[in-house]
């Protein structure tokens, strides 16, 4: 609080404070838990790392700004690889009071120290002081900070051309881990393992495909497949990927070589050489397939035909069996005639001749007889003839006159 004349009085509460023509001005108030810490920046350039638990009030005189940070929780299988750059204090801190001179005699005594390393493993609760400086890295997919020792597995696509100048993209999948005794040749090495693993075997898919045409990597691509399923993997075909493996102190514990796809310039002229295979077999089986289509269209006209043949010959015959039965039955019935007409005559003879034998006895003159006989008839011939529509057949009266 500042008064009037323009002092300024710090009150600690609680209390009451009587104020008069007075200018006051509350702190704020920073706690930081068990898992925390206050990063005090003070105006006289100093930073302070307050670990909690804590709390402190922002003094506006003294502070410029304080924060509550968390601090870096270290898992298992984890590691901080944290750099001690400690400069060695002068005795006061520097204000206005103090002369040039003084300030020059306070920073020659002040001498900076070389750079520590340290690694610290998990499970751990880091605290960071302000001269410690903490290693980031960029490949890290959680926290930056924190290098993890578990094994972290990846797939990649290698693209390369063979010796026929044809792309083909080969899918391998691997899983490292950090060696936790080469941690230290890990960050001195490289900057981004995985990049660098990566490199390596790109420049080794591209060495071995250079050397063979796309035709035959197709019809055998064994020594990736044995090369990846032995364990370590085969240093002869990876060269590169193994030499980085000992620079770098990472260590590959497993490779799986997955497949391969062949460019699509390729692809498209295979592809294209297919469907033309796949019409021309459809074309000769449809054509095959009218064939046997007309094949069996005339079979079964043949077979139609043949039947139909054969159904009329059948009719046929059964017509020639009926014509046949039909006169066979006629001519019974005119044989049956006949012997009813022979039959008739015979008695009509008989009945005759019984009659003339009566007349014979009776005197009468049978030659005057069938002469008058035989003349009337012809007499009633003759006039019956000239009646129109008279029948000519005068058979049954000739047979008369024969049988008289």
């Amino acid at each position: 609080m500042w008064n009037v004349n323009g002092r300024c009085t710090k009150y600690h509460g609680p209390r009451v404070v009587r104020m008069w023509f007075s200018t006051i001005r509350f702190c704020t108030r920073y706690i930081a838990n068990e898992r925390e810490y206050l990063e005090v920046n003070h105006k006289d350039g100093r930073t302070e790392h307050i670990p909690g638990p804590c709390t402190l009030h922002l003094d506006h005189l003294d502070h410029v700004s304080i924060k509550v940070r968390s601090a870096i929780e270290v898992k298992a299988c984890e590691c901080l690889v944290v750099y001690n750059e400690r400069n060695e204090q002068p005795n006061f801190p520097f204000s206005e009071k103090h002369t040039k001179v003084d300030l020059d005699k306070c920073l020659k005594k002040s001498s900076k120290q070389p750079t520590q390393g340290e690694i610290k493993f998990g499970p751990c609760l880091f605290f960071p002081e302000v001269h410690q400086r903490i290693q980031t890295f960029p490949w890290s997919t959680a926290d930056p900070k924190i290098l993890s020792l578990r094994e972290q597995m990846s797939p990649i696509t290698v693209t390369a051309k063979t010796k026929d100048n044809h792309k083909i993209a080969l899918k391998f999948f691997f899983a490292y881990k950090v060696d936790k005794a080469n941690i230290e040749t890990l960050i001195s090495a490289t900057q981004n393992p995985f990049k660098d693993l990566s490199n390596a075997l790109k420049f080794d898919v591209a060495e071995h495909l250079s050397t063979r045409y796309h035709d035959d990597f197709v019809a055998d691509n064994a020594p990736f497949q044995d090369a990846s399923r032995q364990n370590p993997f085969n240093q002869s075909v990876f060269k590169n990927l193994h030499k980085i493996t000992i620079d770098t102190g990472v260590i590959i514990t497993q490779m799986h070589f997955e497949g391969y796809e062949v460019c699509s310039e390729i692809l498209l002229e295979r592809n294209a050489q297919a469907r033309a295979e796949a019409d021309m077999k459809a074309r000769i089986e449809a054509a095959e397939e009218k064939e046997r289509l007309n094949d069996f269209q005339l079979d079964k006209k043949m077979a139609r035909a043949a039947k139909q043949a054969q159904s009329d010959v059948e009719e046929m015959q059964h017509r020639q069996n009926l014509i046949d039965k039909e006169h066979e039955a006629k001519l019974k019935r005119e044989l049956k005639e006949h012997k009813q007409r022979l039959e008739q005559k015979r008695e009509s003879s008989l009945v005759r001749a019984e009659f003339f034998k009566h007349l014979g006895e009776q005197g009468v003159d049978l030659t005057k007889y069938l002469v008058a006989a035989v003349s009337s008839e012809k007499t009633t011939r003759k006039e019956r003839a000239k009646q129109p529509g008279a029948s000519t057949d005068h058979s049954e009266d000739d047979e008369w006159i024969i049988g008289m």
